[in-house]
């Protein structure tokens, strides 16, 4: 069924005014994953449906409210196969919407969101990897951090853009009955302009009523024709009985040559518990042939190496993603 009729199908059933704009998309990877650990602890084969790139399944809707404003909601859900096909960077079967539910007011005055929706720090970290800014193959920066942020509930403002310039301020809240747990406050600048992205973020988060984590992280990517460089830095502060910090970066490079796109990069982080500190290294290359402008083709490949023996971990992911 093409894909208008089904958004109209949707609206209906939503009761979605005759004004608002409804929307499908979303996209699908299925591949074949190979992790294999020095000591076989963590050794996963088999087929994946987010090997690379989560799979998922997203509603929008807008509407004009007149004067300039505009109102939009966002609801994501993850789409994974069969919980016991293991664990392969997939997300579990459809169910909740896991990934996103949050509503925006736009206007001249900027945006604001509320919602369940990627923090500033996720933002931060995931908007600028040479891997077509995000994998779930290992070897990134993010999938070194022990306590990188994610997703939460927030209430957030982001200003119009001025001369490349923009801003977010996020404040958090907490899950009910989870004693402040998840509360907390972000700050995110931006500039895009030209050749040159950069962006930096501080967040603090609270563990508990006692302890809070505190996360600052910071990125660019530079352009320069079909090439284009980037970098990616984090430090990070969980408070509790024992502290622990982490401190890494990411450096790497993505090209397109034709239909294909290349990436590599490599990682470096730093994890100190008490007075236990262990470095880590990773790395991640990878491959992506466009099939056409809705399906494209990959081969990506990626190692950690922490300190200590069989700690190394390597994986490779082949498969095939359709965006719709």
């Amino acid at each position: 069924m093409k894909k208008h009729l089904i958004a109209a199908a949707v609206a209906g059933a939503l009761a979605v005014p005759a004004m608002a704009q409804v929307s499908i998309s979303g996209r699908l990877d299925a591949g074949y994953s190979a992790i294999d650990a020095q000591d076989d602890s963590k050794d996963t084969t088999g087929i994946g449906y987010s090997a690379d790139t989560s799979s998922r399944l997203t509603f929008k809707a807008s509407e004009d409210l007149g004067g300039g404003l505009k109102a939009a909601l966002v609801l994501e859900a993850g789409i994974g196969g069969p919980p016991k096909e293991g664990n392969l960077g997939q997300t579990t079967s459809f169910g909740s919407f896991g990934r996103a539910q949050y509503l925006t007011l736009s206007g001249g005055f900027g945006q604001i969101l509320v919602g369940y929706a990627n923090s500033t720090g996720k933002r931060t970290l995931e908007g600028f990897g040479s891997a077509n800014d995000t994998t779930n193959v290992i070897g990134t920066l993010p999938s070194l951090l022990a306590n990188k942020d994610s997703r939460n509930h927030q209430i957030t403002y982001s200003t119009p853009k001025m001369a490349g310039f923009s801003a977010d301020l996020e404040g958090r809240a907490s899950e009910i009955g989870e004693n402040d747990k998840g509360s907390g406050y972000g700050v995110a600048a931006n500039y895009a302009g030209g050749p040159v992205k950069v962006r930096a973020s501080y967040d603090e988060e609270a563990n508990d009523a006692e302890f809070d984590t505190k996360r600052m992280g910071a990125a660019i990517a530079l352009s320069l024709g079909p090439v284009t460089l980037h970098g990616m830095y984090a430090d990070l502060e969980k408070e509790g009985a024992t502290k622990q910090t982490e401190e890494g970066y990411e450096v790497g490079v993505s090209t397109k040559l034709g239909a294909v796109k290349l990436h590599a990069s490599m990682a470096k982080n730093e994890v100190k518990t008490g007075a236990t500190s262990i470095d880590e290294d990773g790395f991640n290359v990878g491959a992506r042939y466009s099939l056409s402008k809705r399906t494209s083709a990959y081969l990506i490949a990626g190692q950690t190496d922490a300190d200590g023996a069989n700690k190394k971990v390597t994986q490779t992911a082949i498969g095939i993603v359709h965006k719709f």
